[in-house]
């Protein structure tokens, strides 16, 4: 009789772990960093499997990947090959009390496709975990030629949420698709933030697909002086026409050429439905009269 019972309490704890699982509820997983820098080793989760998304009856839900900065790790996480779907990743969340240190994220190869909610680096759960450590950990995003990063969920992409980020963009591709771009997120702090966020657009591709019905103009939510951004010889791609506003930016020198270079805000309404905005920088003059210059020497030297 004791026994019938024991297997049926057995039972019940399965079931309701299975209907646990398929309301929704995500789980967080956290890099460990056990065996290496590799995001494809299981070991290097506290979960001991890789972060996932996966669909469950009623909704889709995942995992919460919380990447931090870890002293057995300090060169951070990389991702170099694979096609990876999670719910949401975190760059530095709740963190320990110490600027000097980095979260650090490398998309080398692959890809990775936010396909629950966001993509947020410098993260803190709550107003009042802040309040109770105002300083953390940076965080960095680096991606490199040959890797997409695909943000399809309603948070989008934020660089600087409650503490500073910064987005190297070495190459690659990072297609927005669903949410706002924000470089610093000005939802706190009367609208000024809390962090600064910084943008290195050295190479590569950002393409901002989403449209913000509010603004009028391709969903990059609103600059505040604690953002910047840096353009070399990347390009971001704004859908609809967004050049005056990116021009205001640029006079307030939230959008800067790198150095040699010179700021381009184009539109090309034959690209897209909306038509489609290019930030890009270009030579400068003088610099293009020097390379100039550099031809016809060596020309000459032959």
């Amino acid at each position: 009789m004791l026994e019938e019972k024991m297997k049926k309490l057995l039972l019940l704890i399965v079931f309701a772990a299975i209907a646990s699982n398929l309301s929704g509820a995500s789980i967080t997983v956290k890099w460990t960093g056990t065996t290496s820098d590799d995001w494809g080793t299981e070991s290097n989760w506290d979960a001991a499997r890789l972060p996932s998304y996966y669909k469950v009856t009623g909704g889709n839900t995942g995992d919460y990947v919380w990447v931090n900065y870890l002293s057995n790790r300090p060169e951070g996480c990389t991702i170099s090959s694979g096609d990876h779907e999670i719910y949401s990743v975190f760059v530095m969340r709740d963190g320990l009390d110490d600027t000097s240190k980095q979260a650090i994220l490398n998309l080398e190869g692959g890809s990775l496709n936010i396909k629950g909610y966001d993509f947020k680096m410098g993260v803190a759960s709550t107003s009042s975990w802040y309040a109770s450590h105002p300083t953390a950990p940076s965080a960095v995003v680096n991606i490199y030629n040959g890797f997409t990063l695909n943000v399809n969920g309603a948070g989008g992409v934020t660089i600087g949420d409650y503490y500073d980020a910064t987005l190297n963009m070495y190459g690659g591709t990072l297609n927005l698709n669903a949410g706002g771009f924000r470089v610093t997120n000005n939802a706190y702090n009367g609208g000024l933030g809390y962090a600064y966020g910084t943008l290195n657009l050295l190479d590569g591709v950002i393409n901002i697909n989403t449209w913000n019905a509010t603004l009028g103009q391709a969903d990059l939510r609103d600059l505040t002086p604690k953002s910047k951004i840096n353009v070399g010889d990347g390009v971001m791609a704004l859908t609809g026409d967004s050049t005056a506003r990116l021009q205001a930016y640029a006079n307030l020198g939230l959008i800067e050429a790198m150095p040699g270079l010179t700021l381009s805000i184009t539109f090309n309404p034959n690209v897209g439905e909306r038509g489609t905005t290019y930030l890009t920088a270009v030579p400068e003059p003088a610099t293009v009269m020097l390379l100039s210059l550099g031809v016809v020497l060596l020309r000459k030297k032959k």
